[in-house]
């Protein structure tokens, strides 16, 4: 079995919309470079991470199970067709078949068609709120206070130095391999016409990691607070008060 990111996960961590007008060959070409194999024993219980996906490589057709249809002649009619979404499984040699242990998941007629979900969040879906908007500035601005901004803003070359350096303290904070960061960020530049140089962002971000501490926690607090349903503006004040704690 070859597991890596999905396709969907990929192309959120790059920040584009599924509406966005992109590179595909990018997306797969990254997704394929975070790929790794590994053998599944009969008997085996093995789990495809949040985010992921699985893609099984038999000589013959598995069977996809529930639990509960285990003893079921008609669920053997169930084949697997597609990749695995994230969940918990179980391999059974004898039967020839995969089960679920795990439906943490949404799942079509024949469970290749799935809605996944992604391990990580760029409050995306509240980006149009004018307080997480807010609060997306309050972490950006007390950031540039931390090194030489200005100099940096130069170096974009006219992109938006603002957005880019939140997506590094986002990055950061989920703890993205910083190859990803980079070629999320690349990407865009070349969507535009420019070439980034990979070397500058890579110490770049290095760098931040050492001294934006503070604006990784804040973060991480607004984050977790927004997952759990917190009125954004009561979270933009708790992340107010942090900060100008902290400086």
């Amino acid at each position: 079995m070859t597991i890596m990111p999905s396709f969907e996960s990929i192309r959120k961590l790059f920040g584009f919309k599924e509406s966005d007008n992109y590179d595909s060959a990018v997306i797969f070409k990254e997704q394929k470079s975070f790929a790794h194999s590994r053998l599944i024993e009969d008997r085996e219980i093995f789990e495809i991470e949040e985010g992921c996906i699985g893609q099984v490589i038999s000589e013959s057709k598995l069977c996809l199970l529930h639990e509960d249809d285990i003893d079921k002649e008609s669920a053997y009619d169930n084949i697997l067709e597609g990749d695995l979404p994230q969940g918990k499984y179980q391999f059974w040699a004898r039967n020839k078949s995969i089960l679920i242990l795990d439906t943490n998941f949404i799942a079509q007629d024949n469970y290749s068609d799935v809605i996944e979900r992604v391990a990580y969040d760029e409050f995306e879906n509240d980006v149009e709120d004018e307080n997480i908007e807010k609060l997306f500035d309050l972490i950006t601005n007390s950031a540039k206070n931390r090194f030489d901004y200005g100099s940096f803003s130069e170096d974009m070359n006219g992109f938006d130095s603002d957005y880019i350096l939140f997506q590094i303290i986002a990055s950061l904070a989920c703890e993205e391999p910083v190859k990803l960061t980079i070629a999320k960020i690349t990407n865009q530049f070349i969507l535009s016409g420019a070439i980034p140089n990979e070397e500058y962002l890579k110490e770049f971000i290095l760098q931040r990691r050492k001294d934006l501490g503070v604006e990784i926690l804040a973060f991480n607090m607004a984050n977790a607070n927004l997952d759990n349903d917190a009125d954004p503006l009561a979270v933009y004040y708790m992340v107010e008060d942090f900060l100008s704690k902290m400086n």
